[in-house]
């Protein structure tokens, strides 16, 4: 396999699907009020804030980081689910680095 020359210079994921694939995980009224909700988990929300990070299970940990202080409640967790679930959403350069999720994503 081919590996990344930089592994800080690259996307990791297909940033649109990946956010995607995310929002429809998240529970709705995640945060309580629709207001709370529309700001936390809005397009530019999301986009800008949305992290991912691994733990063991192997399991794939949505979070939500970076939000100014008046925002605050917006950071924290939002789901998680298991790595095989990401099947097909990491581009084929960080596939060298996650071979488990080569191949098509998995139909749920």
């Amino acid at each position: 396999m081919r590996r990344a020359r930089a592994p800080d210079a690259h996307l990791w994921y297909r940033g649109q699907a990946l956010i995607d694939f995310a929002r429809k995980r998240i529970a709705q009224g995640r945060f309580g009020e629709a207001e709370l909700d529309d700001v936390c988990l809005g397009p530019s929300a999301l986009r800008d804030h949305l992290t991912i990070r691994f733990e063991a299970g192997p399991r794939a940990v949505f979070t939500l980081a970076g939000f100014p202080y008046v925002l605050g409640l917006c950071n924290g967790h939002l789901v998680s689910v298991p790595m095989t679930d990401l099947r097909g959403l990491p581009t084929e350069e960080a596939m060298s680095y996650l071979p488990d999720l080569a191949g098509p994503p998995i139909a749920k």
